[in-house]
């Protein structure tokens, strides 16, 4: 493995996007001091690196920090660039970055005594990687992906745009899940606690969601849909046009919550 390191950040082709992602992290966009939270103040270091990675699947884990996702990257290689705010027993925290095989585990060590101690990382893959993203307690933003993903979180929010990969997986426990410009074939979502929101740009062929104690919406385009809602406690809505014959499959199923199929806007 290779590894390359500067002080400059790299430019991704991921838009306007992508930049209000990276300023929902809370980081600065250069080095130096910036706001770390309410009521403090502390340093803001960035730093860039590019991993050599010839493999097609990738697991990112990212512990308790964002993840900000994006394909698009030069062949052969992960670029990853890390943001850190704040302090942990009164210094900068510590950041790991390791590739090991095909998992890319990234870390920013926030324990003990922390004061406004926060990071993300910006990783972008080639646009043939496949990619699984976890984390928790923190947020998942994935912007103009080509490839097959999995998102899974714990007690945090995924908010998806531009996904144009054959399948998509969301899965995690109190989890938000926000998705927009989807072009997606097969989507299984299993969120537990947690609204669920779903825009699409081209019909799907299959949707399933499976929901515990949260909202479903689901927006689809123009066309026929076979569509079956299950709720125990919430009402149902389907606007779309139905159609036994369709071959776009959306079943969804919930506890506690309302379903709304609607025509995407």
């Amino acid at each position: 493995m290779k590894l390359q390191q500067n002080r400059t950040r790299p430019v991704l082709a991921a838009g306007s996007l992508l930049a209000a992602a990276l300023l929902m992290t809370g980081c600065a966009s250069n080095s130096g001091s910036g706001a770390a939270g309410p009521g403090t103040s502390a340093e803001v270091s960035s730093e860039s690196q590019t991993l050599e990675f010839t493999g097609q699947n990738l697991t990112i884990d990212a512990g308790t920090s964002d993840i900000i996702l994006t394909s698009g990257g030069a062949a052969g290689a992960i670029a990853v660039e890390t943001k850190v705010a704040g302090e942990s027993n009164g210094s900068a925290p510590k950041v790991s970055t390791s590739l090991d095989g095909d998992v890319l585990s990234l870390a920013v060590d926030c324990t003990g005594f922390s004061l406004g101690c926060k990071g993300s990382f910006t990783v972008t893959v080639p646009e043939d990687v496949a990619v699984v993203a976890q984390n928790k307690n923190s947020d998942i933003t994935v912007i103009n992906f080509a490839a097959d993903l999995t998102v899974s979180a714990v007690n945090g929010e995924a908010t998806l745009s531009q996904v144009r990969g054959s399948t998509l997986t969301l899965t995690g426990k109190d989890m938000e899940v926000e998705a927009t410009g989807l072009a997606t074939q097969t989507v299984t979502a299993d969120t537990r606690n947690g609204d669920i929101d779903l825009t699409f740009t081209e019909a799907p062929a299959n949707v399933t969601v499976t929901g515990h104690d949260g909202d479903v919406r689901i927006a689809l385009p123009g066309g026929d849909y076979r569509v079956n809602t299950t709720t125990k406690k919430g009402d149902a809505e389907v606007t779309v046009p139905q159609a036994d014959s369709s071959p776009h499959v959306i079943s969804v199923t919930t506890r506690n919550g309302d379903v709304e199929v609607v025509p995407a806007p």
